[in-house]
């Protein structure tokens, strides 16, 4: 082979070269391409995914704002009885403060068992007997809720008394038992909150 032919040999062996490496060049380009728009195409997917996460998590918030603010304001009433005597004494009170007549009073626990256990543990039934002037009565009776909020009036039999003004009043309640690691969970948090909100007295709105 003279220099001649050696020459367009190696010069084609070049320009192969060249052309085979300008190829490769060219898929891992087009790879790269390909890669960084999938990554794109997968980060704008996430972002819409947040942004529609976010949504739902603004629109729940809203539908659920009535609830969540009744939960807040019923829970302390709630973890302030973990235990019969409690419930008890709350029931006592209310009757010593509004001077009403007692004539029996009989209480007994009812506790949850199964699916029916959760946070409230159970509910102490009271039977209560009364007899006292008719205003003075009624006006007790309505003002038990503002006394022992978590309370509730499953019955009530008012008769005439044995006197002229007065009214014979059989009432049946129950006051609900929390379960007390959760009431003192919920003391803290209404503790935390209460202390944020003293620190922050006129939080700016935007």
């Amino acid at each position: 082979m003279n220099n001649h032919k050696m020459a367009c040999f190696l010069l084609l062996v070049l320009i192969g070269g060249i052309v085979y490496g300008t190829q490769e060049m060219r898929n891992r380009t087009n790879l790269a391409r390909e890669a960084a728009e999938s990554a794109k195409q997968e980060a704008e997917n996430a972002e819409m995914q947040r942004s529609i996460a976010e949504t739902n998590l603004i629109m729940l918030e809203r539908e659920t704002f009535d609830l969540r603010n009744g939960y807040q304001n019923w829970l302390p009433h709630f973890a302030s009885v973990t235990n019969p005597q409690e419930g008890e004494q709350k029931v006592v009170d209310a009757i010593r403060s509004g001077g009403v007549f007692l004539l029996t009073q009989r209480f007994q626990l009812k506790e949850f068992q199964g699916e029916e256990r959760g946070a409230i543990t159970g509910v102490l039934e009271g039977e209560l007997d009364f007899e006292d002037e008719y205003v003075k009565t009624l006006n007790w009776l309505g003002s038990l809720e503002e006394k022992v909020p978590s309370c509730r009036i499953t019955s009530c039999n008012i008769i005439r008394g044995d006197r002229a003004n007065n009214i014979h009043m059989k009432l049946k309640l129950e006051v609900p038992i929390m379960d007390p690691a959760l009431a003192e969970v919920a003391k803290q948090n209404s503790a935390k909150a209460g202390t944020t909100a003293s620190e922050n007295p006129n939080p700016v709105e935007s």
